[in-house]
């Protein structure tokens, strides 16, 4: 594996020992998952790289933290990461973190490291159909700053796992502090019913989705039309209740790293039928077509 270590291409990525600062602290850790596929035409594209990059820098100025390089320069190292490792289906992961050691409590913002690597993708859900619970844990705003794609936010998914493992599922979903569902551990979802395709506002609670606004974007300038109501669907953000997901006709989770996923179950309930559960085949296949440039 070729990684990209602050400036220069090495054979393996960089070392931290147990006193490193971000280690003990999960701060300043801020990072990006992307995905490069291989297209129709047997060349290599990395989905989104420049949203995802740009998001990065987002997420350090949220917690205070100047990367040491610029956005087009970081967009150059992410290329020649899945060139040198191959090309084709993988996951590149640019992360930032501190080089310093915690005998200090105080973060030193001058040096900061930034490491880019990639690895070819595991099948995360070969079937892409999942079970889920809701979680009696609360991830929302302000207490954490969602918007930032950081280390500090993703501690409590630690917290969720146990209860993944009593309930028996695959995924959970989060609460924010007024009880509206806002996120799965890892990923944005949308509700459907009906032709109306329902997601959470972006009011500080969840991560600005960069699959979660493609799909909106095809849904609503796509002439795809909906098994059931033979329509275009209509796009809302919308505070989801707990009611919105037990009664819907199809949940999806959507993620750079997980794409698309159908949920079967929540809290032990079925979601929709065989006939509904054509919006996520329908979603998945023309998400495919994207990323895979066909058509």
């Amino acid at each position: 594996m070729v990684v990209w270590n602050n400036g220069t291409f090495q054979e393996e990525a960089g070392k931290i020992d147990s006193l490193n600062f971000s280690l003990h602290y999960a701060n300043p850790v801020v990072w990006e998952g992307i995905r490069s596929y291989l297209q129709e035409d047997g060349t290599t594209k990395i989905w989104k790289l420049k949203e995802h990059i740009e998001r990065l820098f987002d997420s350090a100025k949220i917690i205070g933290v100047e990367i040491p390089h610029v956005i087009s320069d970081v967009i150059s190292a992410c290329e020649q990461v899945v060139e040198k490792n191959g090309g084709g289906d993988l996951y590149l992961r640019p992360v930032v973190y501190s080089k310093n050691d915690a005998e200090s409590v105080m973060p030193q913002p001058t040096n900061i490291a930034l490491d880019i690597y990639c690895f070819p993708i595991p099948q995360l859900h070969k079937t892409k159909e999942i079970k889920m619970g809701i979680s009696n844990i609360t991830r929302g705003y302000p207490q954490f700053q969602m918007q930032a794609k950081t280390a500090a936010n993703y501690s409590v998914i630690q917290l969720a796992k146990s209860q993944m493992e009593i309930m028996k599922v695959d995924d959970m979903f989060f609460t924010d502090n007024q009880g509206y569902i806002v996120e799965a551990t890892v990923a944005n979802f949308f509700v459907i019913k009906g032709n109306v395709v329902m997601t959470p506002p972006n009011r500080g609670s969840i991560l600005p989705g960069i699959t979660r606004r493609t799909i909106a974007e095809l849904l609503m300038n796509s002439a795809l039309m909906f098994v059931k109501h033979k329509k275009a669907p209509l796009v809302i953000e919308k505070d989801i209740t707990k009611a919105d997901l037990y009664t819907a006709d199809c949940v999806i989770l959507c993620g750079t790293y997980a794409e698309v996923v159908n949920v079967l179950e929540i809290d032990g309930r079925k979601i929709g039928s065989p006939e509904t559960h054509e919006y996520f085949h329908l979603i998945r296949d023309e998400y495919q077509k994207l990323v895979r440039g066909k058509g």
